[in-house]
């Protein structure tokens, strides 16, 4: 653990001990800032650290950053309703994947177990669309043959089969881990 992860733990710390202060009084803290050499900013979802040079917030720990979001694949296997529902605990939403460079970074980064992402075509066969946003997909990767939409395959999941990285669509009720993301 570096001296900023133990500065970020100290300031969660601090932060949860204003929180339960302020709920004794009445009062519902949601947000508590701190300034240091960096500007740490804490929610009920953790503490980011915003850099000074480009005034763009890190991601909290355990995230990996692309662009300007945040990104974590959880551990424990769900469905993907149940993962949707666990992303959005978290303050974020199923990966919406919408370049090659982006999908080349999840597969570097993530590229491991099969994870849902956020597309599904579960309110028109054949018409995928995020959930989170409703939008039509763009910009997609799905493997050879894919999607296919066999015995009611209604959300996405990234895979990583014989070397190769792509997406295929799958049954909701099957369990997998999943990959969240927020934008920072």
């Amino acid at each position: 653990m570096g001296p900023s992860d133990k500065l970020n733990a100290k300031l969660w710390k601090l932060y949860k001990k204003f929180q339960i202060s302020s709920k004794t009084v009445g009062s519902d803290l949601t947000e508590t800032h701190f300034v240091t050499k960096t500007k740490t900013v804490c929610k009920n979802s953790g503490c980011s650290i915003i850099d000074p040079e480009d005034g763009n917030k890190t991601c909290s720990k355990g995230w990996k950053r692309f662009d300007d979001k945040c990104y974590i694949q959880l551990s424990k296997k769900f469905t993907w309703s149940y993962s949707k529902s666990a992303c959005q605990a978290i303050n974020a939403h199923l990966a919406r994947i919408t370049s090659e460079r982006e999908n080349n970074w999840i597969y570097k980064t993530f590229g491991g177990p099969d994870a849902w992402i956020d597309a599904t075509d579960s309110l028109k066969e054949g018409t995928w669309r995020w959930s989170s946003t409703g939008k039509k997909l763009k910009y997609t990767a799905w493997g050879n043959g894919e999607p296919n939409g066999d015995n009611g395959e209604n959300c996405a999941q990234v895979r990583t089969h014989g070397g190769k990285f792509y997406w295929n669509d799958a049954g909701c009720g099957n369990t997998y881990q999943a990959i969240c993301q927020k934008t920072t």
